[in-house]
Formats: structure tokens, sequence, C-alpha cells
């Protein structure tokens, strides 16, 4: 038995090869974000003072997930009209972050141009051997039939995964293709790619049956910090994400697949504002356990469902014990905040199976879960009194919690 105090065991997809020879001191616990953007396609920031934000916050890694495009190669900006107010920003935070020699600016045809660094030479900057490193991504999109969108990430590329969205394709058929794109990827490199599924009720997209059929998917996210993703659904026809990821496993494990696990993070676009806001860094993260800070070893990790998501709950333990049959959770607490942690899952019943049940909430800093032998899977929230990080409404507010990911199915 493998029993880490502080260690993520799913129940069977553990790779003997990776963590074989890792000893419990070898692993460590690393904060990273999954989805950011830049001026390489529509964030409001240039990407080294992009990953030097998440470096000051504490982040150890960050992938910049621009749309349809990874930054390699030359690429200048033009101050269009309705930019020019952000790329000025941008260029005094920038400027006032690296010297005022740091950009390069020229004017071609009248215009005025800003040059983009690519990630190369982003590394060179900011990446530090075991304290940050970057990892290259790219967020697939397209749009499809009846106004809706498909989005989602490849982290741990080397190059453009070519989209060419068809704005006839149903939201299946686009998956599909996305998923054709990162299955030849992978076939052609010896690396790990870690695939999620973006924000599925953004623009009313995804039901749990479409996260069903993308069966070489990693992941999906259940908290996007965007003020129009909807995680909470919107009080009508759009259901909270985490119903949908439980609804979706639940038939993913119905079918012999293996189920999805959840992904937090920023979703960036907006940078320099004085106090959190939608949009902006350090609301949403990810918490990997890990024998290196490595691009392959963080992918490794999030491929096999070993690591948390945060909006800024620690954990200390996270223990799935498979022959003991139980789950327990460790808060790391601060002062006078009260913690519950629910257990949720979907088991079987007499009349069928009940879907995203919580089947035991504690109060307190730490619990532990008895596995009945009725459950599909088991996982924990953890959730405090700590008012929001953000009160924006109903439905998009950021909430201090935790989320772990699934365990106790069976293959």
């Amino acid at each position: 038995m493998i029993n880490l105090s502080t260690s993520l065991r799913p129940a069977v997809l553990l790779s003997l090869a990776l963590w074989g020879s890792c000893q419990a001191a070898e692993l460590a616990w690393y904060k990273g974000n999954t989805h950011t953007h830049t001026f390489w396609s529509d964030g409001g920031e240039f990407p080294e003072t992009v990953a030097d934000t998440y470096k000051q916050k504490g982040y150890h890694f960050l992938a910049l997930s621009d749309h349809n495009v990874v930054s390699q190669g030359e690429r200048w900006i033009t101050y269009a009209a309705d930019k020019t107010a952000t790329v000025d920003a941008a260029m005094q935070r920038t400027r006032a972050r690296w010297g005022a020699d740091h950009l390069q600016v020229r004017e071609k045809e009248g215009k005025k141009q800003v040059r983009l660094w690519p990630l190369n030479e982003v590394r060179k900057l900011v990446e530090q051997p075991g304290r940050f490193i970057m990892i290259e991504s790219e967020e697939l999109t397209s749009g499809v039939a009846e106004g809706k969108q498909v989005h989602s990430n490849a982290l741990n590329i080397d190059k453009r995964l070519p989209v060419k969205p068809n704005k006839e394709n149903t939201v299946d058929q686009e998956l599909a293709a996305h998923q054709k794109l990162v299955h030849d990827y992978r076939q052609g490199t010896d690396q790990p790619v870690f695939w999620c599924i973006n924000h599925p009720n953004y623009k009313s997209s995804l039901i749990a049956k479409n996260l069903v059929g993308v069966t070489e998917a990693n992941a999906v996210e259940i908290m996007n910090t965007s003020a129009t993703c909807f995680n909470r659904g919107n009080g009508k026809d759009l259901i909270p994400v985490e119903q949908m990821w439980d609804e979706a496993n639940t038939a993913r494990l119905q079918q012999g697949l293996v189920p999805l696990y959840g992904v937090a993070a920023d979703d960036t676009h907006k940078y320099g504002e004085d106090k959190p806001v939608l949009y902006s860094p350090g609301l949403a993260w990810v918490m990997v356990h890990s024998p290196a800070l490595t691009a392959a070893a963080i992918s490794t990790a999030m491929q096999q469902g070993d690591f948390y998501c945060s909006t800024g709950i620690t954990l200390e333990t996270v223990d799935f014990d498979q022959p003991a049959g139980t789950l327990t959770i460790a808060v790391a607490p601060e002062p006078g905040l009260h913690y519950t942690i629910d257990f949720v899952g979907s088991v079987k019943t007499a009349d069928g199976i009940q879907i995203g049940q919580v089947l035991q909430s504690t109060e307190g800093i730490r619990a532990v879960y008895k596995l009945k032998g009725t459950e599909l899977f088991v996982r924990a929230v953890v959730r405090c009194d700590a008012p929001p990080v953000i009160k924006y409404d109903d439905f998009s507010n950021v909430e201090r919690k935790a989320w772990t990911q699934p365990v106790a199915w069976k293959k």
C-alpha cells in the first residue's frame, strides 16, 4: 500500500513506472495555472510580465494558452484604435518592471507596432529551476453551430495544433475534431500531454453528454474565474458545472471509461487592476503533487489525477487508501475560519444510481470517508465561512474552496 500523508491516490491510474522509485520526501506540491492569455491573442498584457506576475504571486508553473496559437516566432502587434489604452497601460507596466529599453517599437505603414516576446525568450527571463517554469500550451478554440463555442487546452506541446473551426459543426463534431488533433500529436511525441475541456457553460455550449464522448480528454474546468462561464449555472437553463461533472463521470464509468478530473483556472485576460477582479491573476489554481518541477512531471501527475483545485483553501492531506477503503482530507487552517468537508459521489441504490450526492459532511479541519461499497466514485469539496474573494453575482462569485479528484472508481 502506498500511503503518503499529502498524496492524492486515484484508484487505478497510478503509474508504477513514475511513482515506484519516488519516496514521500521526494514528492512536493506545485502551484500552477493552466489557462492564461496575453497579447498573443486576446489578453491584455505582454507575456513576460504575465509570467512574472504569477511568479511573484508564488506560483511554480504557468501555461500560456492563447487562442489557436503558440508563442513562437516573430510577432508584432499594431496599436488598433480600440486597443491603444490597453497596450499603452501594459507598456508602462512592462517598462516599469523590465526597464525603459525592454520593448521594441517600430513604425510600419504609418502604424506603431510593438514586438511580442516568444516563449523561448520569456523562459530565459523568468524561469528558475525548482522554483518557476513555463509550460507551452494552446487553447483550441472553435465557434460552432447555434453560436456555441468549443474550447479546450492542450498542455505541454511544442507546436500549434491547427484548429480548423467549422461553424456548421455540432458541439460533438468539433470536440471530436479537437480530440483528433490531440490524439495525433500524442502519437508523434514521447511527452505527456494533458488535455482539458474548458468552461462548459460558456455560451451555453456543453452538457454532460458532450463530456462523455471525449474519451481521450483528461479533465474539464469546474471553476473558471470569468464572468461569463457560469460555474454555478444561471438559475435557468444552465446547471452548475460540478453537477455536470458528476453526471458526465457517472455516465463514463457506466460505459467502462475513466472519469474526467476537475481543473480550476483563472482564464486570465485582465492585468494591472488594484484589486482582484474577474479575469485577473491569482484567483483559481491547481496544486500538483509531483516528483519534479518539470513540464513532463507536472503533465504526467495531472494525467493521473495527482492534484487538487483551489480558490483559496490549502489542503495538508489528501489520501486515498484503496485497501482500507478510506479517503482522508485535512485542511491547513487559517486563524478565525471554520471549515466544512463534504464528500460527494454517485452511488448505487435499489432504485438506480443517485448522482452527485453529498454522502458525508464534517465540520472541522479533518475528515475520513469510509467506502460503503455502493459508490461509483467519491470526491471531496472543502468550504469555509470566509467572505467571497470576489462578489459579482449569484453565479460568478469566487468563494474560497478546494476540490479533490474522484477516487474509488473501478476500471
